[in-house]
């Protein structure tokens, strides 16, 4: 599966996604100071959006999976394996 397949399968499933992917060059630290590496490039967010009527939007349950990783194939699918 890639990148759209899986954002699209997350987007049926009544999740907002939201994928941020850092310039190159741009340094990014991951990890504590005492092992902070420069190579977490993607970022991918996801909030439960239920779409089944207006009271449950207005509901909304404030769950956000998280996923960072070298690609962005692999941050989504991160952020979507914490999703359960």
């Amino acid at each position: 599966m890639d990148e759209l397949e899986l954002i699209e399968m997350l987007r049926v499933e009544g999740w907002l996604v939201t994928v941020k992917a850092m310039p190159d060059g741009f340094p990014f630290l991951a990890g504590n100071d005492a092992d902070a590496k420069i190579d977490r490039r993607y970022v991918c967010e996801l909030m439960w959006m239920p779409h089944h009527d207006l009271e449950n939007v207005r509901k909304q349950i404030h769950i956000h999976p998280f996923g960072a990783a070298e690609t962005m194939l692999a941050a989504i699918e991160m952020a979507a394996n914490r999703r359960k």
